[in-house]
């Protein structure tokens, strides 16, 4: 592993250490840095900001999870699944980034991990129905945020239910009734097109 990774991956540690510590907007780059052994100027070769940083080590930890199953959308669970042990192992710190004032980059992070696991199922679920764009990315956009904002409000409330069950609870939910709107879209749109028209 090179040497700026390396001062990566000790920036990312350490400010998860901190996160656990105390308020997101406290914690500062000479503390981040004294803790490290390091100096200021090496924070700032590497990163802009603590929220890059923090955005750094989020993408280093939970963007591989996509990887494995970016081409199986039978696989969707278990990146699901995945998030939420993510979620669940660093959830001081998780926490600590949503309570922030910049917490938007972060729940943007999330609803991005959400698209990438849920573009590959939908296409599968509606790629035998003559379904257009717009009400595809409609549907896409709706779940997408919905699982998203359920996860971040799981993580937030104290974790009641354990990562399988509420995988499970959104694949039922998911699995009865994408596949049935898209049908029941696609049939609608079909009748329209074929209704005579008046003279």
């Amino acid at each position: 592993m090179d040497q700026s990774l390396n001062t990566k991956k000790l920036l990312g540690e350490t400010l998860k250490q901190l996160m656990a510590e105390k308020p997101f907007d406290k914690i500062t780059v000479s503390e981040l840095t004294k803790r490290c052994g390091l100096n200021r100027q090496t924070f700032y070769y590497h990163f802009e900001t603590i929220i890059d940083l923090f955005q750094w080590e989020l993408n280093e930890e939970a963007g591989p999870l996509l990887e494995k199953f970016r081409q199986s959308p039978y696989q969707w669970k278990e990146a699901v699944l995945q998030i939420l042990y993510f979620m669940q192992e660093n959830s001081a710190a998780v926490l600590c980034a949503l309570r922030s004032i910049e917490n938007q980059q972060i729940r943007a992070f999330f609803i991005e991990y959400f698209r990438q696991v849920f573009s590959g199922l939908f296409d599968f679920i509606c790629g035998d129905l003559k379904v257009d764009q717009e009400f595809k990315d409609f549907m896409m956009t709706l779940h997408i945020t919905g699982a998203a904002g359920l996860a971040i409000q799981w993580l937030e409330s104290g974790m009641k239910q354990s990562p399988e069950q509420l995988t499970e609870w959104l694949g039922f939910y998911l699995e009865g009734n994408v596949r049935g709107s898209f049908e029941r879209y696609a049939g609608k749109k079909a009748d329209s097109n074929q209704q005579p028209e008046v003279t």
